[in-house]
């Protein structure tokens, strides 16, 4: 034992702490304690202290081996610590003295389900939970804990969660599966289904993940799944999608329709556009509505899906949504050439005219050349009566597109209804060049020489259609007019019986063929000749009554001609007041009284207007230029009276009316007058003053005139 009295350093052997004694504490002259744990020296003899400096001196003068130097103490840092799992650190053992001859230590773990530990302290969490992890030292056994917290990573939960997820999405789309293989809905929903599939595989994926050991092999399998995800997610709807297109392209609808609907089954979207043209195609209308409808829903600023439901109307004639959808194209893209265009045609279709030719005036102002919007405004021009504008348009047509087949043929049109009935042929005729098989044309230029009175020529165009068409009613019907007209009755009986053989239901026919008959039973002429001046009249008998089938054109006192032009009384013969009236006819023949009057109209039927006036001669007017008035009634002269509008003369000299109206006069003196007009299937009686001036028709005498008044 030491016993030098100078201070010198001391180990206690209880902590390790160096501390600084004086050599009188071992001359058994006191207790001492340690500086840091009060452990007490006991004057007993033991040695409970090591005196540093003695022992080295002496091992360093007598050569003795160092004494062992025991372990103390033990203690791990950190002692305590939270670790998400597969997460890891590394403890620190410190042990006490540092110059401890055997610092060997044993790393051990409580529960290595949650944390393992290695032999160099790296502890590694394995699962949820806690685990103590402890270090015990060979010399000594002095034993150290550190306490670990493990806690699941944010990944096992979000794992946890989109499973859960997608087994609530996967439980509401079986139901939906359901219903859509049994067909109880066109188009489920397929965000559902993707949903689901989705969250459940990536939910399973991320739990796999945490809890496996090798992570190569986990993300071999992740990959696996991975393909196998995308290839039902993803990859159905593009096959169904590309196959529907490929149907769409074959004009195979139904096919395409069938793959459409599975394509929207897996989610997409675009295959309601898609599907819209293939019912649109099918002439589907509603069912493309519907989906347009669809896709306007999901996306509204879609202009394309706004102008095919606006077709889609067009072709529904439900014009003014039609209308409305181009309007909203039109709105979302101001330069939308083809809404403009279609929008154009929806107003011609509802007859208005005015903003339909608008709507091809901005056409034509974005686009000079296009032809198609000059031709239909040159048609609503027409339909417009604006004859001259139509003409016009139809002759930018062909000054563009010379061979534009069409464009002669309704500019013919435009000249037949302005009465210019050369140019009209000449167009007609131009069509026939240009296609020889052209039946409208050979129809419609007969109709010109026809109103030209050209007979011979109408009759060889009507021949010409029926020699390439035999069973064309229409062109028999016409030619049966040519040759009535040309008083060959036989010729037009055998027309108008053919065109009964091929339309059973043609009234106008079977008219005609009763007035023929009628004419033939009488066996007497079909024309009267005035032997005053030998003018010649056509007569038709209508019913038990024999009239003129023209206006008197007798030269009498005080009688005019229209407007004072002396063609008007070729065409309308002449105006005369009622005294002249009453005495003005031929021998044999009367001015009708009211009962005649009656009776032709009841022999005519319920439309007598109809089937007595002329066929052409009466102006034609469109109910939208007429601004509410009227539209026009034109004639079928179904008896052969031919009425002509030969207007009339106002007892103040002024004339009005002709081409709209013809008056004739009655023999009562109270009646007046009985009328036509361009816009009436009536006959009408009006009360008339007798100084006015109007037209005649003659009926030949015979039977006891009866008393008839308004």
């Amino acid at each position: 034992m030491c016993t030098s009295s100078d201070i010198h350093r001391w180990i206690c052997r209880n902590c390790g702490h160096e501390n600084h004694l004086t050599s009188d504490i071992y001359e058994g002259k006191g207790i001492a304690k340690c500086e840091v744990c009060d452990y007490e020296y006991n004057d007993d003899g033991s040695n409970d202290f090591v005196c540093i400096d003695c022992y080295e001196k002496e091992t360093s003068d007598k050569h003795i081996p160092a004494p062992t130097i025991p372990v103390m103490r033990v203690s791990i840092s950190p002692y305590e610590k939270k670790l998400r799992v597969n997460k890891t650190i590394t403890l620190k053992a410190t042990i006490l003295p540092n110059d401890a001859t055997n610092k060997n230590v044993i790393w051990m773990s409580d529960n290595t389900r949650i944390a393992t530990v290695n032999r160099n302290g790296v502890v590694t969490a394995v699962s949820k939970g806690t685990a103590n992890i402890s270090i015990r030292t060979e010399d000594g056994n002095r034993i150290a804990v550190a306490h670990i917290a493990v806690s699941s990573p944010p990944i096992l939960w979000l794992g946890k969660l989109l499973i859960l997820i997608g087994l609530f999405i996967c439980g509401l789309s079986i139901g939906l599966i359901v219903n859509n293989f049994w067909g109880f809905t066109q188009g489920v929903d397929g965000f559902l289904i993707k949903g689901g599939i989705c969250c459940a595989v990536f939910g399973l994926m991320t739990f796999f993940l945490s809890r496996v050991k090798h992570i190569e092999i986990a993300s071999a399998i992740i990959f696996i799944l991975l393909l196998m995800s995308s290839f039902m997610v993803f990859v159905p709807d593009h096959i169904y999608y590309k196959r529907a297109e490929t149907h769409l392209g074959k004009n195979e609808y139904d096919l395409a329709i069938k793959n459409y609907n599975r394509s929207i089954w897996f989610g997409n979207k675009m295959a309601y556009f898609n599907r819209g043209d293939a019912y649109f195609n099918k002439r589907d209308y509603d069912r493309a509505i519907k989906d347009y409808t669809e896709v306007i829903r999901l996306k509204p600023d879609y202009l394309v899906a706004y102008f095919k439901r606006g077709n889609a109307y067009f072709n529904k004639r439900d014009y003014d949504r039609a209308i409305k959808d181009y309007t909203e194209v039109i709105r979302l893209k101001p330069d939308y050439l083809e809404a403009y265009f279609n929008r154009g045609d929806a107003y011609y279709n509802k007859r208005d005219y005015d903003w339909a030719i608008k709507d091809y005036t901005e056409v034509i102002r974005l686009k000079p050349d296009y032809l198609k919007a000059y031709f239909n405004r040159g048609y609503a021009y027409k339909n417009n009566g604006n004859y001259d504008r139509a003409v016009a348009n139809y002759t930018e047509v062909i000054r563009q597109k010379p061979d534009y087949l069409e464009a002669y043929f309704d500019r013919g049109g435009a000249y037949f209804d302005k009465r210019d009935y050369d140019r009209a042929i000449k167009d007609y005729t131009e069509v026939i060049r240009q296609k020889p098989d052209y039946l409208e044309a050979y129809l419609n230029r007969g109709s010109a020489y026809y109103n030209k009175r050209d007979y011979n020529r109408a009759i060889v165009n009507y021949t010409e259609v029926i020699r390439q068409k035999p069973d064309y009613f229409e062109a028999y019907f016409n030619r049966g007019d040519a040759y009535f007209n040309k008083r060959d009755y036989d010729q037009a009986l055998k027309d108008y019986e053919t065109t009964l053989k091929i339309n059973p239901g043609h009234g106008s026919a079977k008219k005609k063929i009763e007035n023929i008959v009628g004419l033939k039973n009488t066996k007497e002429e079909s024309y009267f000749k005035d032997s005053r001046d030998d003018k010649v009249y056509k007569i038709v008998k209508i019913g038990n009554q024999v009239w003129m089938a023209e206006n008197l054109n007798y030269n009498a006192n005080g009688s005019v001609c229209y407007d004072y032009v002396s063609t008007n009384c070729n065409k309308y013969g002449r105006l005369y007041d009622w005294n002249t009236a009453t005495k003005v006819c031929p021998i044999g023949w009367h001015l009708p009284n009211g009962n005649e009057w009656m009776e032709l109209i009841k022999t005519a039927g319920e439309k007598p207007g109809r089937d007595l006036k002329m066929k052409n001669g009466w102006n034609s007017y469109d109910p939208i230029a007429l601004q509410g008035m009227l539209s026009f009634k034109p004639g079928l002269d179904t008896y052969g009276f031919s009425a002509l509008p030969g207007g009339h003369q106002w007892r103040g000299n002024s004339f009005s009316g002709a081409g709209d109206y013809g008056y004739w006069w009655s023999a009562n003196s109270g009646d007046g007058s009985w009328g036509m007009g361009y816009n009436s299937n009536l006959v009408l009686g009006y009360k008339t003053e007798k100084a006015s001036k109007n037209s005649i028709r003659c009926v030949r005498d015979g039977g006891t005139p009866v008393r008839y008044s308004f």
